[in-house]
């Protein structure tokens, strides 16, 4: 275990620049949604036992951000999964691309554009790191369900990466595993912040969300504290064959975000908790009934947010 700086200045600095080949985690991940495409698709559908479609509501989000915007002509979705999101944004009338390196993923996502007969999009398959897309190309851009796979060298360049293709005032809407909920879990990932020492600035974060009055002042109150907390390489197993899933608290990616040129404007919570997660796995329908019953309250309650699972930032970029 190490711990991070988020203020360090980054080593890849231009556009033109790419990481070199993929590392373990890269690969693992890839092999993962290559066996798993079709499962994954299903749940995207909702057609899980738990009747959460934790993929429809990260999604809201990227729409809620859309709405707020005064125009959004091109979208791009960074790792686009089996497509769901791309295809809303098209029929909403905007040009999207979608970009994975799943060859499976791309290709659930080209039969359903080629079922639905929709023009607007683009899927590719590819490495983000590989994506030639051109400065200032994009009104918005998502990343959902994508960081935890990344090492920290490369979400940095994500974010750098992101910022040259967005237009001015364009948004990034960025997702992660919530950190902070490690608190409330009371299994096998309490037990690592326990003997990682963090139990103390997790909790000094929660309790900061939870009494802000508003966004503002959630903001402001994110904007102070420590953000260098020790960095687990590995986690308990939670039914993707990846062994390093990074979780992040909110704190820590609005200090990140900052320095890379961009504005933390908004904070969304996804995926309510109302009971312990060995109850979940015991009676998962109640756990999908408390979690679809909270999700309209928790996109606009950033005080749910240490008792969601993930949680997504809306970012703009800023100039200078």
């Amino acid at each position: 275990m190490e711990k991070i700086g988020w203020g360090r200045k980054p080593t890849l600095t231009t556009a033109s620049d790419r990481l070199s080949s993929p590392s373990q985690q890269q690969e693992e991940t890839r092999e993962f949604f290559e066996r798993f495409a079709q499962a994954w698709q299903a749940g995207a559908r909702g057609t899980g036992e738990e009747g959460f479609n934790l993929v429809k509501h990260r999604n809201a989000t990227v729409h809620l951000v859309r709405q707020q915007m005064t125009r959004v002509s091109r979208f791009l979705d960074i790792g686009c999964g089996s497509g769901e999101l791309c295809l809303e944004m098209a029929r909403a009338g905007v040009e999207a691309v979608g970009v994975d390196f799943s060859s499976q993923m791309i290709a659930l996502c080209q039969e359903k554009q080629q079922a639905l007969g929709e023009s607007r999009v683009q899927f590719l398959c590819q490495s983000i790191f590989d994506f030639a897309g051109a400065s200032e190309s994009f009104d918005l851009i998502a990343a959902l369900g994508l960081i935890e796979y990344l090492s920290w060298e490369e979400l940095v360049r994500l974010l750098e990466m992101s910022r040259f293709w967005l237009r001015e005032d364009g948004r990034l809407v960025i997702g992660s595993r919530n950190r902070l909920f490690n608190l409330v879990t009371f299994n096998d990932y309490t037990r690592g912040e326990l003997e990682a020492g963090t139990v103390v600035e997790l909790m000094l974060e929660a309790i900061a969300l939870i009494t802000a009055r508003d966004q503002r002042k959630a903001m402001a109150a994110l904007g102070q504290g420590k953000t260098a907390l020790v960095h687990m390489e590995s986690h308990p197993h939670t039914g993707i064959d990846v062994a390093t899933r990074h979780q992040y608290t909110p704190r820590q990616l609005v200090h990140l975000l900052h320095h890379h040129g961009f504005q933390v404007e908004q904070l969304f919570g996804v995926h309510y908790h109302g009971v312990p997660p060995r109850f979940s796995q015991i009676a998962p329908q109640v756990q999908g009934m408390l979690a679809n019953l909270m999700q309209d309250a928790a996109y606009d309650h950033h005080e749910l947010i240490p008792f969601c699972s993930t949680f997504v930032l809306r970012a703009r970029k800023t100039t200078g």
